[in-house]
């Protein structure tokens, strides 16, 4: 499982969970609308610029089909 992968960054130790929550942090300071899918194609993620641009609350992307 992802969450107990480990990565060396050179100064210790970082569990892959760490990594996605600064991965998390960088695309919540874009300004451009992303969106993350799983296997079946339908959002888990998406940005608070998806909000802004499309118009939907975050929680109403969740689930819907990308495209």
């Amino acid at each position: 499982m992802v969450g107990n992968l480990m990565q060396d960054k050179g100064c210790g130790q970082l569990t892959a969970s760490q990594d996605i929550q600064e991965y998390v942090l960088a695309l919540e300071c874009l300004h451009e609308a992303v969106t993350i899918a799983g296997a079946d194609n339908r959002i888990a993620y998406a940005n608070a610029a998806c909000e802004q641009i499309y118009g939907y609350a975050r929680a109403e992307l969740i689930g819907q089909q990308d495209v």
